[in-house]
C-alpha cells in the first residue's frame, strides 16, 4: 500500500479531522482515507443526456433556422467565417445590411 505524508496541515483542520475520527471510532489516518474515498467514489458521472430540454424556454420564441443564418452571415461579414477571405469584407457588410 502507498503512504501519504501531508506537510503543513493547519492545526484547526487537523483538530476537525481528529474530532470526526473520534466520533466515527476511527484513527485519524483511517478517517482521512475514508474522506478521500468518499470524495473520489461519489463523483457523479455526467451525461450529455442530462442536458436534454435544458434552456428550451430561452429558445421557445426563436426561429432556429433564421438565428443560425443570421449568425453565419455575421461571421462571414466580419471575416471570421472559415470560407471568408480578406479584401471582400466591405462588400459582404453591405450585402448583410441589405438582407436584414
Amino acid at each position: 500500500m502507498a503512504t501519504l505524508n501531508i506537510k503543513k496541515m493547519p492545526d484547526r483542520l487537523y483538530r476537525k479531522i481528529q474530532a470526526r475520527a473520534s466520533r466515527e471510532h476511527r484513527s485519524v489516518a483511517q478517517e482521512v482515507i475514508h474522506i478521500l474515498s468518499q470524495a473520489t467514489d461519489d463523483a457523479k458521472s455526467l451525461s450529455i443526456l442530462e442536458l436534454q430540454g435544458l434552456g428550451k424556454e430561452v429558445w421557445s420564441k426563436v426561429d432556429a433556422s433564421k438565428y443560425v443564418s443570421k449568425e453565419r452571415l455575421v461571421d462571414f461579414t466580419l471575416g471570421t467565417h472559415p470560407i471568408s477571405t480578406k479584401g471582400t469584407t466591405e462588400l459582404r457588410r453591405s450585402e448583410a445590411t441589405k438582407r436584414f
